[in-house]
């Protein structure tokens, strides 16, 4: 199986698992010895807490920090969330939504799921060296949800409700356990890599495993929570969301990426990891903050939705631009 079609199995695969295994619970032809929400905690904390934390470690080790350049990549990250966010807002203009239907299309071109479809696409299309880049691009990721989209969010919806003071949404952010996984696995391979201990043989190929287990493990949660009742309402809103997600978003954050010089960085591979990162679909996060300030959630699950099933097309047109780009 190639590289796309492999990605392309994982991504469907964990979806179509979660998302069947809960309609057959609910149609009560099985009986599960826990509850289902018991069952998305687990298989999202092994992705989010254990796999994809060690195959960041891993590629961390072994990565070269030699272009100042790459100091650029989580600045590049805060420009795609900012753009994306930007023009969802001007969609919601144009469309004439309400404030909260608004918000809504501001998050869902905004948060982007990176940590299980974005990091799997790198790494079987770039390898591990683009992997390593992911854990960069996304330094400034979760504190830039929690302390900058979801209070916009909530400024442009209207809503009244008084939420958390900034001191208070920092150490929220700071005791995210994902964030803690995340910040200590990247330490550790940081110190490994300078200590100038070699990565033992055996552990070469251990990311070829741990980064699809992780990404499987993810989307079968993501798949257990997966509604597809609401997307006919909405289908002309999420069309809108997943075309400018795959064609705004990463021309104008490629177009950044390249003026502050990421293409000279190993034949354009930042460049590379930067497409594949700003073209993918919206974060989950962004269907929970619709939830938690009472926005409106259908909306929210059908353009994650829509995005999300458009990979069929996204991916391998990714797989056809990193090609001419010959990075593939």
């Amino acid at each position: 199986m190639d590289k796309l079609s492999f990605s392309l199995f994982i991504i469907f695969a964990g979806l179509g698992s979660g998302y069947l295994l809960r309609r057959v619970v609910e149609a009560s032809l099985i009986r599960l010895p826990f509850a289902l929400t018991t069952l998305s905690r687990v298989t999202r904390d092994l992705g989010i807490m254990v796999m994809i934390p060690i195959a960041f470690l891993l590629a961390i080790w072994v990565l070269e920090f030699t272009d100042p350049s790459l100091l650029a990549l989580p600045l590049i990250c805060l420009f795609a969330l900012i753009v994306g966010g930007l023009l969802g807002y001007g969609l919601g203009l144009l469309n004439k939504q309400d404030r909260p239907s608004r918000a809504v299309m501001g998050l869902t071109t905004s948060f982007t799921n990176i940590g299980a479809m974005g990091s799997l696409v790198v790494y079987l299309f770039l390898g591990e060296a683009g992997f390593a880049l992911v854990t960069l691009y996304r330094l400034f990721e979760e504190i830039f949800y929690f302390l900058v989209g979801y209070p916009v969010a909530q400024w442009v919806s209207g809503k009244g409700s008084e939420g958390l003071t900034r001191s208070q949404r920092l150490i929220k952010v700071i005791k995210q356990p994902f964030l803690i996984a995340i910040l200590t696995a990247f330490t550790l391979g940081f110190l490994f890599n300078l200590s100038g201990i070699d990565r033992p043989l055996f552990l070469d190929s251990a990311n070829d495993w741990v980064i699809p287990i992780g990404t499987f493990s993810m989307l079968v949660s993501v798949g257990l929570g997966l509604k597809l009742t609401s997307i006919a309402r909405y289908a002309k809103y999420s069309l809108q969301v997943a075309i400018t997600r795959v064609t705004l978003v990463p021309l104008l954050t490629l177009s950044m990426a390249w003026l502050v010089g990421l293409g000279e960085y190993a034949g354009g591979l930042a460049l590379g990891v930067v497409l594949i990162l700003s073209s993918m679909p919206p974060a989950v996060n962004s269907v929970v903050a619709s939830a938690y300030y009472d926005l409106d959630v259908d909306l929210a699950n059908s353009n994650w939705i829509v995005s999300t099933l458009s990979m069929a097309l996204v991916v391998p047109w990714l797989y056809f631009a990193l090609h001419l780009m010959q990075l593939v």
